[in-house]
């Protein structure tokens, strides 16, 4: 008995041809079978592929930073906080609290850090309240002075 080729079989290319056509013999009735004009894709060989390798950096260079910085005291990128493990937030609680004291009424220090939502909830306190609905973002910024925040991606804000 004849060995049958399996129903999908490569496909053949004629030289500048953008289409492909796909020849064999049908395993279940033994016909022939021909696929025609259907596109060929070429995928590019990218050296990295979705999460299948990681980032290392080259020889002389350390991941922390650039060497002869910084010891470990000034916090900013690639810091990471103590006491949450998370890593530090490119915004700062100093910038996001006087944001909110001093512009608080417009939702400025929320817009800041991200949360948009609370902005704008902030504004329409103030404005449909007269003006009184300002204490909400005046204590939001002390809040954020004193205790810190977090960004809109969850993310603890830079302590200076």
């Amino acid at each position: 008995m004849a060995k049958r080729e399996a129903r999908h079989a490569l496909p053949y290319r004629r030289p500048g041809d953008k289409t492909g056509i796909s020849v064999g013999i049908n395993a279940q009735n033994g016909h022939k079978f021909a696929d025609v004009a259907y596109p060929i894709v070429r995928r590019s060989r990218s050296p990295l592929r979705c999460g299948a390798m990681t980032y290392s950096p080259p020889p002389g260079q350390y991941p922390g930073g650039q060497p002869g910085g910084y010891p470990g005291g000034q916090p900013g990128y690639g810091a990471v906080d103590p006491a949450t493990g998370l890593p530090y937030s490119d915004k700062s609680k100093l910038i996001a609290g006087l944001l909110g004291i001093l512009l608080g009424g417009f939702g400025a220090g929320r817009f800041y850090t991200g949360h948009t939502g609370i902005a704008i909830g902030q504004i329409a306190a103030t404005w449909l309240t007269c003006g009184l609905g300002a204490l909400w973002p005046l204590i939001d910024g002390i809040m954020i002075l004193v205790n810190g925040g977090t960004d809109a991606q969850g993310r603890p804000l830079r302590p200076n």
